[in-house]
């Protein structure tokens, strides 16, 4: 069950909260990535290329933020969702906040490992946005009353949605708030200004970190794997089938 919905939601289903409406607010740092100009490879390559390569982007920039903490809530076409959640005081959001900004440079340190090989294989570099924000978000189970997902929602994560945009803007392939940067300790930061954004009343100052020290890949050089590779479609399918059969008292059955 984690497999398909991640560790938090995961539990929150084994547990039997199955119903719509169903959730908690919580505090967390948030990731939400993409892939560039996926749109147009679409377009110009064959389906198995376009797989290949968004499964290519999401081992090197998502799996990082799929551990020490970090959970992804959902891939979103050729892009994702991650949290980690974190305790309502400081400690807690600097330990949240400085293992997102950790992945953030190891997902960047790998994407670079991964184009030298494209390279050598006469393909085109893989490009990516990254947005890192924190705040208070809804976290719970929304959608049809026959169809459901578990996910996070509120102003937070339109904020970090609308700040990895702004990667398309600035020659930074990773940038966050503020407050984001506020928990990240003596890290290196570059203040690109304050932006306007889309739906979100306040501006927020923008920065980039520093990923000249972002190191190489795992000791052994290893990929490290997105548990599954099933789409959301296929996701909530499995959560209802499972949703069912604790319904019909046989949990034994749960994958």
């Amino acid at each position: 069950m984690t497999t398909y919905l991640g560790g938090d939601a995961g539990r929150r289903v084994l547990d039997g909260q199955i119903k719509r409406g169903e959730g908690d607010t919580i505090r967390a740092a948030l990731v939400m990535g993409d892939m560039r100009g996926s749109s147009r490879l679409a377009e110009t390559s064959g389906r198995e290329v376009y797989i290949d390569t968004l499964n290519q982007f999401f081992d090197a920039v998502a799996a990082p933020f799929n551990r020490n903490g970090g959970q992804i809530m959902s891939f979103i076409g050729d892009g994702f969702i991650a949290v980690y959640p974190c305790e309502r005081h400081r400690s807690q959001s600097e330990i949240a906040c400085q293992a997102a900004l950790a992945a953030a440079h190891k997902a960047s340190a790998r994407v670079m490992d991964l184009n030298l090989r494209r390279k050598e294989q006469g393909l085109s570099d893989i490009k990516f946005g990254i947005g890192l924000h924190v705040g208070n978000v809804m976290f719970g189970n929304v959608g049809l009353t026959d169809r459901l997902t578990f996910s996070v929602f509120g102003s937070a994560v339109n904020e970090v949605q609308r700040l990895q945009t702004l990667t398309k803007k600035y020659p930074h392939s990773v940038l966050a708030s503020k407050d984001f940067a506020g928990y990240c300790g003596a890290n290196k930061w570059l203040t690109l200004g304050n932006e306007e954004l889309a739906g979100i009343k306040q501006k927020l100052t923008v920065l980039s970190p520093d990923l000249s020290g972002a190191l190489a890949l795992d000791e052994d050089g290893a990929p490290e794997p997105i548990h599954g590779r099933r789409s959301d479609a296929e996701q909530v399918m499995l959560l209802h089938r499972d949703a069912a059969r604790m319904a019909a008292g046989d949990p034994s059955k749960l994958q």
